[in-house]
């Protein structure tokens, strides 16, 4: 009898510990991975990183895309400009980041507030919430 209580005890605490455990990378590793992937050009490894049933929108022009296909086929069309992406002003909130998307050209710089939510080690939501602020670059 007390083998199997004992036997019970640790499986229970077994259970309990698996299911405390975060399930996958932390939202500032998920962001730091985007970051690198977008700027290698890596659209197999951005993709990765999104939730199948993820939703992207860009707030300030009412456009919202649904699932990783409609995502992806948003994000190749950006993936010819010759720019540099730069996550700045960070701050998370346990599965929620804000920060400013900076596209970088080499005469001018393109801040976009972005919030990104993630469970389970994937974005399951991102969004750029109001329309870039345009300044010389350098002058960011």
């Amino acid at each position: 009898m007390r083998k199997c209580q004992f036997t019970l005890a640790v499986l229970f605490i077994s259970i309990t510990l698996a299911a405390c455990a975060p399930s996958g990378p932390s939202t500032i590793e998920i962001l730091d991975s985007l970051e690198t992937e977008v700027n290698e050009r890596d659209m197999e490894g951005v993709m990765a990183l999104f939730a199948e049933d993820a939703v992207f929108e860009e707030l300030y022009q009412n456009v919202a895309l649904y699932g990783t296909k409609e995502i992806e086929r948003m994000w190749k069309d950006s993936f010819f400009i010759k720019d540099t992406r730069e996550f700045r002003d960070i701050s998370v909130d346990g599965d929620t980041a804000t920060f400013i998307w900076a596209t970088v050209f080499p005469v001018n710089t393109k801040l976009y507030p972005t919030i990104i939510e993630v469970q389970n080690g994937k974005i399951t939501y991102m969004a750029f919430i109001e329309d870039a602020t345009e300044v010389p670059t350098g002058e960011e």
